[in-house]
């Protein structure tokens, strides 16, 4: 498993994309079958005159209150594969 953080997740919903590094990775380890990503969309806070305490409970509500945004593919109702 290999969890990713980026402003712009989209480019990790493409295989084209993640090809050569996956690629790698099974060529390191040929007892691999298969390779999960986990996408995490990172909050874009740029340069702020919030008070950071202020800063970090909007990002926090923000991301409560829409997390499929942050977390691509979260679905509330699908158990995780790790459990």
């Amino acid at each position: 498993m290999e969890t990713k953080a980026s402003q712009n997740p989209s480019f990790y919903a493409q295989k084209e994309n993640i090809l050569y590094q996956v690629g790698t990775y099974f060529m390191g380890n040929e007892n691999w079958d298969y390779a999960v990503m986990e996408v995490v969309r990172v909050p874009r806070a740029g340069r702020s005159e919030e008070d950071p305490e202020k800063l970090e409970q909007r990002i926090y509500s923000d991301i409560v209150s829409r997390p499929a945004y942050y977390f691509i593919g979260w679905d509330p109702e699908i158990e995780d594969i790790r459990d």
